[in-house]
C-alpha cells in the first residue's frame, strides 16, 4: 500500500538543473533534492544527460509512495504543444523535446511543462 502520493519537480534554468520529490502540498521530501550544472556553454548532449540523470536520482527516493505525474519548469521559450524548450540563456537547448526525454524515465504518468 502507497504511504503518500509525490510528484517529481524538475527545474531547469541557466546554471543548474534541480529535481525532487514533492508531496501534494508542496513541500520537498527530505533526500530526493538532486542537482547538476548546466550553463550557457554547456553542450545540448551533457544537459539532457543531466536532467535525466537528476531526474531518476530524485525518482529513487519514492520507495513504496505513488508518483502522480511529472511537473518541469523551464527558462523560455517553450513550446507546450510539442513538449519542447528553446531557452534563451541555453543555446544549445534549443528544440529539446524534454517531455519526451523525461517521460521515458516513468511513462506511466502525465509530464507537464509549463515556463518558469
Amino acid at each position: 500500500m502507497h504511504e503518500r502520493t509525490l510528484a517529481l519537480a524538475i527545474d531547469l534554468g541557466g546554471t543548474k538543473v534541480d529535481a525532487a520529490l514533492v508531496d501534494d502540498d508542496g513541500a520537498v521530501v527530505t533526500g530526493t533534492v538532486h542537482r547538476a550544472p548546466t550553463g550557457r556553454d554547456a553542450a545540448r548532449d551533457d544537459v539532457a544527460r543531466a536532467i535525466v540523470r537528476v531526474a531518476a536520482d530524485a525518482l529513487a527516493g519514492l520507495g513504496d509512495d505513488r508518483l502522480a505525474g511529472i511537473g518541469i519548469g523551464s527558462a523560455g521559450p517553450v513550446d507546450l504543444g510539442q513538449g519542447a524548450i528553446a531557452p534563451l540563456n541555453l543555446p544549445a537547448l534549443a528544440g529539446l523535446p524534454i517531455v519526451s526525454l523525461v517521460q521515458k524515465l516513468r511513462p506511466d504518468v502525465p509530464v507537464r511543462l509549463a515556463l518558469d
